[in-house]
């Protein structure tokens, strides 16, 4: 190891030398790689990590959103019939015995479902008019509907219950958009893709497309759900009743983004959407009591009780806009990070 002259420059990227805090240039090509090695780690961070990768020139903001949501025509009976079909050809979930739940539930099973009974249920045609409810961000079919007749004390008489006949032909449509405080006004229906857990793209549309074409049978399928299936209740122990009856809950997972990992920062707004079921969830839709006509034509109060699959909208994300305050911070650290380097390579040249 020789010393040399003091030099003007500090960091000199050069194998040959180094030159230290204090001016003085190290012939020493081990100090000298040794720099460049930590200055090559430095440059990595900031440019692939804190740039491309994180974008940390930008300025971000959790946009606030709305959805629109309406409900398109849909068939009331599989198969896009409009009207039922003979006993025979019937759904298999109607007045199916496989489909019963709740009868010979102990007053503790009773008490934790909701004294929810399902036998011999019977079938009508689903309603997009009646059978679907829209609420704030979320959108739910009906699957099934029990009516309990009442007397004057408001003890349960009589009671029965029916599945809608084609919940899953029901269509959502949803005009969706976000609001950030630098761009001004809103941006509305941004292009948007349904990914799966594994990042694969199941639906795509394009720039002020309105999604629309998915059927609550589709978000079933992509949450990995079947209405036929059972939904497993721990607490209530098997067996266990089927998602036809007790509904499910499906969170739609909307994310907007515009600078995104791996992306050349063009700041083009993006909606990815993802959908899981909730576990063991109940789409229990609430009960109230209505005037329900009897068979021999008197009207009696009656509580009814519905369950469907509801759709919840939530969404979220992070929209960035270029900085010049970000900037400055990066620069400042990167210099930082720099003379970290250059100290660490110098106290490792006096060891």
């Amino acid at each position: 190891m020789t010393r040399s002259n003091p030099v003007t420059s500090v960091f000199p990227f050069c194998l040959r030398h180094f030159s230290t805090a204090r001016q003085v240039r190290v012939r020493d090509a081990r100090l000298a790689c040794t720099y460049a090695v930590l200055a090559a780690l430095v440059l990595v961070y900031v440019v692939i990590f804190q740039l491309i990768l994180e974008h940390r020139y930008a300025q971000f903001e959790v946009p606030v959103g709305y959805t629109n949501t309406w409900a398109g025509l849909s068939s009331p009976w599989p198969g896009g019939n409009t009207q039922a079909p003979a006993p025979e050809d019937m759904p298999v979930f109607c007045n199916n015995p496989q489909f019963d739940w709740g009868v010979n539930h102990t007053e503790a099973q009773r008490k934790l479902s909701g004294g929810l009974v399902a036998h011999n249920v019977g079938c009508r045609g689903f309603n997009p008019a009646t059978d679907v409810e829209i609420s704030g961000s979320s959108f739910t079919a009906v699957t099934s509907v029990g009516t309990f007749e009442l007397d004057a004390n408001d003890s349960v008489v009589a009671s029965s219950r029916v599945f809608t006949a084609n919940p899953e032909a029901a269509i959502p449509n949803l005009i969706h958009l976000y609001s950030v405080s630098f761009e001004g006004r809103g941006r509305q229906n941004v292009p948007t893709v349904i990914v799966n857990r594994e990042g694969k793209v199941l639906r795509e549309f394009a720039d002020q497309a309105i999604l629309t074409g998915i059927s609550i049978g589709d978000w079933l399928e992509m949450a990995g759900v079947s209405l036929n299936s059972v939904n497993p209740q721990e607490e209530i122990g098997p067996p266990h009743p089927t998602f036809r009856l007790t509904g499910a809950v499906l969170m739609v997972r909307m994310v907007y983004t515009n600078l995104r990992r791996w992306e050349l920062p063009y700041y083009r707004p993006l909606c990815t959407v993802t959908v899981e079921a909730l576990p063991v969830a109940w789409g229990f839709m609430g009960s109230e009591v209505q005037p329900v006509v009897a068979a021999d034509g008197t009207v009696k109060r009656a509580s009814v009780q519905r369950t469907g699959v509801r759709l919840q909208f939530i969404q979220s994300g992070s929209i960035g806009r270029l900085d010049i305050f970000q900037i400055v911070l990066r620069l400042i650290e990167a210099s930082v990070l720099f003379s970290i380097a250059a100290f660490a390579t110098d106290f490792m040249g006096r060891c």
